[in-house]
């Protein structure tokens, strides 16, 4: 029987018996935190995560190499950064060619056994070239998830993944406040000065919205906005690949008032 849970002031969503897709969103979201912890911080980052993770499905998820001409010429990003990832990619010893197809190097199978290993993922060795098999349906759910990138948000960080899985994670944990900066900072294991920069540039680009703690005007606690293209494709994204874990609503917090912003 579906029933209807509140999980505090700010936020509604829809329960059924969601076991095992909240375990599959947990894992999910804890193979993302590790891909990303050695994600550069520098601007643009953001920009080439969602360039991994495509060769990250073909080579992990598929088994098969990436033809270089094909991810080129891909709607992925423009051709010319594209080239340049390559080549950086490329240089640092992540990638290697072979007769126009790109395939991962040690160095890089032996660093996603080890993100594998700290999330809990099971893996599979094999004899091909990408030695290693990981479930298809993570490593696409990654890709989809990173998917998001508008023109906005390509000088975002790429650790602004894990600043928003902390903040979905929250929504499914039915705790009564929102997230103070200290508790994004220990759950999505950012450092506060690389956060306050993040948490900076989202607010800019209005993904967030903030107020001060009623209790402690010391304290800032965080939100989605909702109305926020990005969180809506997230919303949606999640609902898909989570359909029992459905979250239905956030309330909006502005000013003395709050309003209901409902997902189409």
């Amino acid at each position: 029987m579906e029933k209807i849970c509140g999980l505090n002031a700010n936020f509604l969503y829809t329960e059924t018996k969601s076991v095992h897709n909240h375990i599959a969103f947990s894992q999910l979201s804890k193979f993302l935190n590790c891909l990303s912890l050695k994600q550069k911080t520098n601007c643009h980052s953001y920009r080439a995560s969602y360039l991994k993770s495509i060769l990250l499905e073909y080579w992990f998820g598929f088994g098969t190499g990436v033809s270089r001409e094909a991810l080129v010429n891909s709607p992925a990003d423009e051709s010319s950064y594209i080239r340049r990832f390559l080549r950086r990619y490329i240089d640092e010893g992540r990638s290697y060619e072979r007769g126009g197809i790109l395939y991962p190097t040690q160095k890089l199978i032996k660093n996603i056994v080890e993100v594998c290993h700290l999330s809990g993922v099971p893996i599979r060795f094999n004899v091909s070239k990408c030695e290693l098999r990981v479930a298809p349906g993570l490593v696409r759910g990654a890709r989809e998830l990173t998917r998001r990138c508008s023109l906005e948000d390509r000088d975002m960080s790429g650790q602004l993944i894990r600043l928003e899985l902390a903040l979905w994670e929250h929504m499914t944990s039915r705790k009564g406040e929102l997230m103070s900066t200290s508790d994004i900072a220990c759950r999505a294991n950012i450092s506060k000065s690389t956060l306050t920069t993040l948490l900076n540039v989202a607010v800019t680009h209005k993904m967030l919205t903030y107020h001060m703690d009623d209790n402690d005007e010391r304290v800032t606690r965080w939100a989605l906005n909702p109305s926020h293209p990005r969180n809506a494709q997230m919303y949606k994204a999640l609902v898909l690949k989570f359909p029992e874990m459905r979250l239905a609503s956030i309330r909006l917090r502005s000013g003395g008032s709050e309003a209901l912003l409902q997902y189409q």
